[in-house]
């Protein structure tokens, strides 16, 4: 994942050590299916972090690794107007999603890193990222 994760960030011309960076949750799991049962708890204990993190730093695009942390961060911070997508060109075809809040925060919600290949072109959606980081330095 960590290759693919630096791919990204190389495409936004973005320095590691100053990106803010955190899992939806903090607990380790081998999958997300392992904290069913507790998932909705932990998702709400998490979230003041996040949301304190955010405004602290002033964050315009948050980018989200998968569509379940890609939906709850939508719900968390108001972001449900549809502004923009990027459809792998693969056999997959699958499809990674930005939305817009009325504060015009933006969250990307991208294809998870461990299970699509983002170093492949076909499959790459950091020009999804790069369009998002533009209107936000835009708008």
């Amino acid at each position: 994942m960590q290759p693919r994760i630096l791919h990204l960030l190389r495409g936004l011309e973005a320095n590691l050590r100053f990106t803010p960076a955190s899992n939806v949750v903090f607990v380790r799991s081998r999958r997300e299916n392992d904290l069913e049962r507790e998932k909705e708890d932990l998702l709400r204990a998490c979230w003041p972090v996040h949301q304190a993190v955010i405004d602290s730093l002033r964050v315009r695009v948050v980018v989200c690794l998968g569509q379940t942390a890609g939906r709850w961060v939508r719900e968390q911070l108001d972001a449900h107007q549809h502004v923009d997508w990027f459809k792998e060109t693969n056999g997959r075809g699958w499809a990674s999603h930005t939305h817009q809040g009325a504060d015009g925060r933006q969250v990307v919600s991208v294809t998870h890193p461990s299970i699509a290949n983002w170093c492949n072109p076909d499959a790459d959606p950091t020009s999804l990222v790069v369009r998002a980081m533009k209107r936000a330095n835009t708008g």
